[in-house]
């Protein structure tokens, strides 16, 4: 979806807003969390930059002393185990097609992290046996074979095509069923009915409504006395529920806009942008914070709304609630 055919998607709400919370590496935890690869789940519960951390490991080096091009390798290595890139694809994307250079990467790789080249294998063996494969929330998802030219002229199987599908899969697979299921739980909520212990006590029937969710991004249309509730809501259910009840460190950032096309990140956001915008929803976003309670969400030392350059909202992700 192009950010032009984004733009169509307005709020129905005057002074509504679209609220659009979006995974963050999704992928990457899936597969740290399916193969348990305990080192680079930590990594992520500690905030770490996932490719430098990477970088660090397959390089033998201190993560301050990684720079751009081995944190770029080392992206395209997680990304390749993701995808089912080959040693070839490796080689010729980073390595001027030096494939010696690039298996001796991999090998650096999968040495740090054997649980993924475990996840691998084991992956390319229940494609091989059983003709799919399972991923985390243990849903069978078959892989159809490819056939292809053999040598003698004749049709084959084409087995890397398959292994590369089932190594891909499981990962995108699982992303989506978790995606889904947070999904779930904002439409839940949305209606009062949670059904998370966490969020038993809200028996809120709410305006707002789930629009859908695009690969790993929940896009909610949001009353605009709505936005602060569902903010904090949201950041909850990510942020804390998800990671605790499916044991994948799966996070967030949450941003919200007139539009899904013109998105702002919530921890800070430019206010300023929003005011002198003569475009109509940015006007009835501005009104919806001004004049319909909203404010006292917000701290401020100066009554003039012109000369508010940053709002900073009042979450659990973002800290005190503050104007600069």
């Amino acid at each position: 979806m192009t950010g032009d055919c984004k733009g169509f998607f307005t709020s129905r709400f005057k002074g509504g807003c679209y609220l659009m919370p979006d995974l963050s590496a999704a992928e990457v935890k899936m597969v740290a969390g399916t193969a348990g690869e305990e080192k680079m789940i930590q990594a992520f519960k500690d905030g770490l930059d996932i490719h430098n951390f990477n970088a660090s490991k397959i390089f033998n080096i201190p993560v301050e002393q990684v720079n751009k091009n081995q944190r770029k390798i080392a992206k395209g290595v997680t990304f390749g185990i993701l995808y089912g890139s080959t040693t070839k694809a490796l080689a010729l994307n980073y390595f001027k097609g030096d494939v010696n250079q690039a298996e001796e990467l991999l090998n650096n790789f999968f040495n740090e992290f054997p649980k993924l080249k475990k996840f691998v294998e084991e992956k390319h063996a229940e494609s091989d046996k059983y003709g799919y494969v399972t991923n985390y929330t243990n849903r069978i998802l078959y892989i159809e074979d490819i056939t292809r030219k053999g040598k003698n002229g004749g049709e084959e199987i084409d087995k890397g095509s398959r292994h590369r599908r089932a190594q891909n899969v499981p990962i995108q697979g699982g992303s989506e069923d978790i995606a889904g299921w947070i999904d779930y739980n904002i439409a839940m909520h949305l209606m009062g009915q949670d059904e998370l212990d966490e969020f038993k006590d809200n028996k809120k029937l709410m305006l707002s409504k789930t629009s859908m969710f695009i690969h790993d991004s929940f896009e909610i249309d949001t009353f605009p006395t709505e936005l602060f509730d569902m903010i904090t809501f949201c950041d909850k259910l990510i942020n804390e529920v998800t990671p605790k009840l499916w044991n994948i460190p799966m996070s967030s950032d949450v941003v919200i806009g007139p539009s899904i096309g013109q998105e702002i990140e919530v921890s800070t956001i430019p206010l300023k942008d929003i005011l002198t915008k003569d475009d109509e929803k940015c006007k009835e976003l501005k009104s919806a914070l001004v004049e319909q309670g909203i404010m006292n969400k917000i701290i401020s030392t100066d009554s003039d709304v012109t000369k508010w350059h940053y709002i900073k909202l009042d979450c659990p992700s973002s800290g005190p609630g503050t104007i600069e």
